[in-house]
This record gives C-alpha cells, sequence and structure tokens, in this order.
C-alpha cells in the first residue's frame, strides 16, 4: 500500500500548476507523484477548483396523481434514445496479467438463489429479535402498467420518517405513509425546463443533520452538447409532501469543461458537513470518456437554499468516482486502479481539493466485465448482465472498516472460477488501509449483479442486489452482514421475475439507504418484469419496481410487527370430519393503510410448505363484519374459505396448514389445526355463501388468534 499526497505545496515546489480560467473558476492540473518504474498503476493526474452559483430557485410543483402521467410519442422516443446514450462506460481498467488466477471452485462461501416461496427450513418466530424481514415489499403499481417505465429502471430512494421518495426511469413517487402507497410527480414536465430537458439517471439521499431531502435529476444534451446535473432540495417532511423544491444546475462548465462536454452517471453520498455528487464527463460529439469529477456541495447552503459554493476535482484515466456511504468527517471514494488494484481516495472536509489523497490498495484479480461480455441467459434467451460492467457500484465506511463493491465477468480471478458474473466485495482497513478480507456474493447456480449496498445506524451492511441466468428470470434479493451475522450474507427474497429484458440491458443500479438517514435499518429499490416487453423495451408497462424496507425484527418499525393475523375458524382443533369439509377463517395486516394488506392463502395437508401436501388457494375476500368489529371497516372483506375433501384420506389424525401472505411486506404467517378423519361418506359440497360468518367466541374472537409465525428464506452456503 502506498499513500500519494495531492498537495498544493508539492505542486507548486514541482511548479507544475496550470490555471485554467472559466466562468471564474480556477482550475489547476495534478501531476503523479509516483515514482517512475513502481509498481503502482493507479495514474493520479487531476485537477480541481472552487464555484460559486447563484442563490437556488424555488418552485412550486403541480399537485401529484394516483398514476404517473402517460408519455406522448414523442416523449417515449426522446427519453429512449436519451437513455440509450447515458450511462456510458468509462476508459479500459488495466489487466494486471501477471496476478495469479485459479481454475478451482472459489472457498468463498457460496451464495445460492433463494425462492420467494415459504419454505420448511425459514420458519422463525418473529419473538426472535434475529429474524431478517421485510418490513415493506410494496410494489409501485402504478408506474409498473403504465409505459412509464424501463427495464433499466436505475430506481432510488430516500425516506424521512414516513415520507419516502422514490425515483426511477422516468417517474418519480411520493408516500406519505411509510411506503403504504404513492402518489406522482413527472420529472419531465413538473420543473422548469433546461439544456435538453430531463433525461434519465435520478438520485435522491436525505440529510438527517438539516432535515432535507435531496433529488438530483440529469437532464439531456443542449444544442451545443451542454448538459446539467439539477440538484434540487426540499425542506423536511412538509417540503417533500407539499412539493416545494429549491434547486440549481450543476454543469461541467462550471468545472471549468468547455462546452461540449455533458455529465453522466451521478450518484450521491454525505459526510457530516458536505453533498458529494460524482458524475462522468464525455464529448458531447465523440461520446469519447473525457474524466470523472466529484463535486463537494455545503450543506449548509445546501438547507437554506442561498449561493451555492462548490469544489470539484476530476481524473482522467480512471474509469469512474464511487463515493461511500456512511462518511463523517473523511469522505471515501474509489475507482479501479487495475483489476488487482483499488485506489481510493480519501477527502477530509477539513481541506480543499488539494488535499485528498489516493491509496493503493492490492486485491484478488477478478475479470473485468465491459458491456457485451457479461453472461447471465434467462430461459427466454435475454442476458440481463449483457451491458453491464465492472465500475465500481458502490461502497460504505462502519466501523474502522471501509467497503466497495462492484460486478465481476465469469471466469478464473484470484479467488478461483466464477461460472457466472458476481459481486466482489473488498473490506479495507481504515487505519492502514490494508485490505481485511473479499466476501464475494457468488453463486454456481446464477449470477449475482447490479449492488446496491450502505451501512445502517449500527454499521451493519445491507444490499440489494438482482439474480439472473442459470434458469432464472431477473428477480431480486436483499442481503445482510451485521452484528447477527457477521462473518456471512444473511439473505432474503424480494420478488422473482417471468421475463428478460429483450434488449440486454437492465440496472443500471439499485439503491439501499439507512432508513431516515441513519436509522438501524434499511430502505432500498429493486424491480423485475411481470410480462414481456414486446419488440422494444426502453419503455415497457411490464417493469414492476419495489420499494423495501427491511432488518431485523428488534428493529421493526412497523406499528403491528407480528402481522399478518391469521385465524381458522372451521374446522375447530379436534374436530372429526369426514367427505367435503369448509375450511374457513380470516386473515388481515393492520399495517395497511387501505384494504385488508392480505392478497391471498394457501393450505397445505399435513405438513408445512416443502414437506405438506399442497391442497390449494383459498378464495379469499369474503364478508367477516366480525373482524370488521374488532379491527375496522377496512378489514370486512378479509374472510377466506376452502372446500376440503377429505373422502380420500386414511381415518387418522391429520393437520391442516395455512398461510396467509402480506401484501404489505409479502411476510407469510402460519397457523396449523389437527382433525381426525372418519370412514370416507359422501357429503354436499357447501358453498361460502351458505355459511354464515360467525358470532365472536372465545374459540374464534380475532383476539384468539394464534401466535402468527413468519416465513422468511435463509441463505443457503456450502463450499466453505
Amino acid at each position: 500500500m502506498r499513500v500519494r499526497q495531492i498537495a498544493l505545496s508539492i505542486l507548486i515546489a514541482f511548479g507544475l500548476i496550470a490555471a485554467l480560467q472559466r466562468d471564474g473558476a480556477a482550475r489547476a492540473a495534478v501531476p503523479s507523484t509516483a515514482a517512475v518504474g513502481t509498481s503502482a498503476a493507479v495514474d493520479s493526474r487531476g485537477r480541481g477548483g472552487t464555484v460559486r452559483l447563484p442563490t437556488g430557485r424555488t418552485v412550486q410543483l403541480p399537485p401529484r396523481s394516483t398514476n404517473p402521467p402517460r408519455m406522448s410519442a414523442t416523449e417515449q422516443h426522446h427519453l429512449s434514445a436519451a437513455l440509450q446514450r447515458a450511462n456510458l462506460p468509462g476508459p479500459p481498467v488495466p489487466v494486471d496479467a501477471s496476478a495469479p488466477r485459479l481454475s478451482t471452485q472459489p472457498t468463498v462461501p457460496h451464495q445460492t438463489k433463494i425462492s420467494p416461496a415459504p419454505s420448511p427450513n425459514g420458519e422463525d418466530n418473529l419473538a426472535s429479535n434475529s429474524a431478517l424481514v421485510l418490513f415493506r415489499n410494496v410494489a409501485l403499481g402504478a408506474a409498473g402498467t403504465d409505459a412509464f417505465t424501463s427495464p433499466i429502471d436505475e430506481p432510488s430512494v430516500s425516506t424521512n420518517g414516513d415520507e419516502v421518495l422514490y425515483t426511477g426511469n422516468w417517474y418519480a413517487a411520493v408516500s406519505a405513509n411509510g411506503g403504504g402507497s404513492f402518489t406522482y410527480l413527472d420529472p419531465y414536465a413538473d420543473f422548469p425546463a433546461s439544456y435538453g430537458g430531463f433525461c434519465c439517471d435520478q438520485v435522491t439521499i436525505y440529510d438527517p443533520t438539516r432535515n432535507i431531502t435531496i433529488w438530483v435529476m440529469q437532464y439531456g444534451t443542449d444544442a451545443y452538447g451542454d448538459n446539467a446535473e439539477r440538484i434540487a432540495v426540499a425542506d423536511g417532511q412538509a417540503g417533500v409532501l407539499n412539493n416545494v423544491w429549491t434547486y440549481w444546475d450543476v454543469t461541467p462548465q462550471n468545472a471549468g469543461w468547455p462546452t461540449g462536454y455533458w455529465f453522466d452517471y451521478p450518484q450521491v453520498a454525505l459526510s457530516s458537513n458536505y453533498l458529494y455528487l460524482t458524475a462522468n464527463v464525455f464529448n458531447s460529439s465523440t461520446s469519447s470518456f473525457a474524466a470523472t469529477e466529484i463535486l463537494r456541495l455545503t450543506l449548509d447552503t445546501l438547507a437554506t437554499g442561498g449561493g451555492l459554493s462548490f469544489s470539484y476535482f476530476d481524473n482522467t484515466s480512471l474509469s469512474g468516482f464511487s463515493p461511500v456511504s456512511g462518511a463523517t468527517t473523511t469522505l471515501y471514494f474509489a475507482s479501479h486502479a487495475s483489476t488487482s488494484m483499488l485506489a481510493v481516495f480519501a477527502w477530509p472536509e477539513s481541506t480543499d481539493w488539494t488535499g485528498i489523497t489516493v491509496s493503493d490498495v492490492p486485491h484478488s484479480a477478478f475479470v473485468y466485465g465491459a458491456a457485451g461480455s457479461m453472461l447471465c441467459t434467462s430461459p427466454d434467451s435475454t442476458n440481463a448482465c449483457g451491458y453491464g460492467d465492472s465500475r465500481v457500484k458502490g461502497g460504505w465506511v462502519a466501523g474502522g472498516v471501509i467497503g466497495f463493491a462492484w460486478d465481476a465477468a465469469q471466469g478464473s480471478g484470484g479467488l478461483g472460477y466464477f461460472p457466472y458474473p458476481y459481486v466482489h466485495v473488498a473490506r479495507i482497513n481504515q487505519s492502514t488501509m490494508t485490505l481485511l478480507d473479499e466476501p464475494v456474493i457468488w453463486s454456481s447456480a446464477n449470477a449475482w449483479v447490479y449492488p446496491g449496498i450502505s451501512a445502517d445506524g449500527r454499521g451493519g451492511v445491507g444490499v440489494s442486489l438482482a439474480y439472473a441466468g442459470g434458469g432464472y428470470y431477473p428477480g431480486s434479493t436483499v442481503l445482510v452482514r451485521d452484528d447477527l451475522s457477521p462473518t456471512t450474507w444473511q439473505a432474503l427474497a424480494v420478488r422473482s421475475g417471468t421475463s428478460g429484458p429483450i434488449s440486454d440491458r437492465w440496472g443500471d443500479f439499485l439503491t439501499v439507504r439507512p432508513a431516515s438517514g441513519s436509522g438501524n435499518t434499511w430502505v432500498g429499490t429493486s424491480f423485475s418484469l411481470q410480462g414481456s416487453c414486446g419488440i422494444s423495451d426502453y419503455t415497457c408497462a411490464n417493469v414492476e419496481p419495489r420499494f423495501l424496507w427491511f432488518g431485523r425484527q428488534r428493529d421493526n418499525p412497523l406499528p403491528y410487527p407480528n402481522d399478518p393475523l391469521l385465524a381458522i375458524n372451521t374446522p375447530t382443533a379436534g374436530a372429526t370430519v369426514s367427505g367435503t369439509v369448509l375450511a374457513t377463517g380470516w386473515a388481515i395486516d393492520r399495517n395497511a393503510t387501505s384494504g385488508t394488506g392480505v392478497d391471498f392463502a394457501d393450505l397445505y395437508l399435513d405438513g408445512v410448505a416443502g414437506t405438506g401436501t399442497f391442497l390449494g388457494f383459498a378464495t379469499y375476500g369474503l364478508s367477516r363484519p366480525d373482524v370488521a368489529a374488532q379491527y375496522g371497516s377496512q378489514f370486512t372483506y378479509s374472510g377466506w374459505s376452502y372446500a376440503w375433501d377429505t373422502s380420500t384420506l386414511p381415518p387418522g389424525s391429520h393437520t391442516l396448514d395455512v398461510y396467509a401472505r402480506s401484501a404489505v411486506t409479502d411476510q407469510w404467517t402460519l397457523v396449523t389445526v389437527s382433525v381426525v378423519t372418519t370412514s370416507p361418506s359422501p357429503t354436499p359440497t357447501p358453498s361460502a355463501s351458505d355459511t354464515p360468518a360467525p358470532t365472536p367466541t372465545a374459540s374464534n374472537t380475532p383476539t384468539a388468534t394464534p401466535t402468527p409465525y413468519r416465513i422468511y428464506l435463509p441463505v443457503v452456503v456450502d463450499g466453505q
């Protein structure tokens, strides 16, 4: 490991300052201080300066709607063309041909793709504080049924208590009830027009110290080839919910670039007193990479809306800066120096850009993925990894550890042979800037790609990522590595897809943030295709974005953490049954903001899912006035029924196992009743309408419901 100080005093001593004046910004060229012939592969040349922008402009956006606005054909064409041009790759990363490469299976624990169906091995009483739980797993239904979405969804999220801002291509959604329901803004039309109009990439983050939500929107290039990253800020929950935003437009020209250069692929991070915005700079006429850039903006000014000063720093040879979450007095950001070395930069709050240092951190070699080289073919022959690349996707700093994660291609690397693309993770000692370990996320059965990653308030790491290939359509999963799982990634399924992208483009990123900026749980994004996109999928009605809120049961933020509630009213425990029996009951999730919060129930015989016999799906949505009287009219239609044919069962004791699924959290509750069957005898099949709702009694009143169980899905580990 070697540290190189980019110090103004050194530059002056060598007489190597070249000041460039543009728009009042002083820009200095920083040469590498590495000695010729050393092993470092990092080119540390960089330029920086300080710029002051005018006072921010405050706007009142139009009222939100319950459905996203529909795009005109012209808008669809414009946005699709802009998106195809966005997220261009940076320069090639040097391949370290001398690094060891293994052809054997990696010894790092194997992360197996998991199914979102109930698992007999995944039952966990929610009284256990260690349970990994999806508190919210909510589809943005309106966005997912309109041609205002893309399988290059690029979803981002921030939360402030129950207020949620969720963005993607090409929508923006707001929730006032913790993600229970959403209303929609139109980023294309609601803000004043600028440059070539709203394009694509959006990211959002919440700063709890100043109670501001920050929303960055990328604008397309104008006739001169210039564009802007619009930084919009809302004050508190009221600012977001009332659609009041103050914004500034930041351009490459502000940072000293001439006309004809544009920003792409924004990422954001916070330290105690600053917002950091990273982006790549491209030449508009040639679409060639020019530099990767990081801008540092004062949070105090963003909060007050005044004239905004920012410092910037760029590098012309690295493929893209990626900042960490969880920074306080120093912001860390990284890029690949080679396929076996990270260039990790440190920017202390106490210095301007001239105080930035960079450390070379060696790690195991990986196969760099470029567009077209990564393979994870789905059953429909699409390749969700087809446009992916290995730029650093994100990182974190917590508890003396700095971490970074990126996609790596299939093939032989320093850790072994990987049959599918995987997520390479490097953990670094913050004090010594040396490698601690590499807890990669991989599988011999499918690819893991597009990690969104962040530390929570305790320092645990949460991840949202996609899987695909090996017989699977693109789907989504969350993982956690924390004090309760310190040496392995624990996983929880989110959603399985039913199709892949015809364009072979997915991503380009997912997002995870600590809830409310510093909480002990995570919020995140994911998406899948629930149906094909047809001949072109740059705009697609079957993209289903999902808002995720996950963490440990000990930190469950919901008012009713043990829901859904589930009851079996008939047959009763110990009952003797024969012929066709009408099984009845009810199920609700009190965390629902509307409706019953449960969308279906299914039944098994003589064992839970995976060991018992699947009987079928219950009819759900029957009237239960007794439940409504206990919990409110919202839960009137919470009854379920199932005509159970017991005539083929041998006489004796049997169990009926019933599951109910929460539409709020995607969690399952299991309740079991034991019955005794007699010799078969034909019985007329009753109907649900013939069975009145029972009067609540001590045996079937809602308050007497058995303690519910939640299904979660543990990670399957092998190769240890």
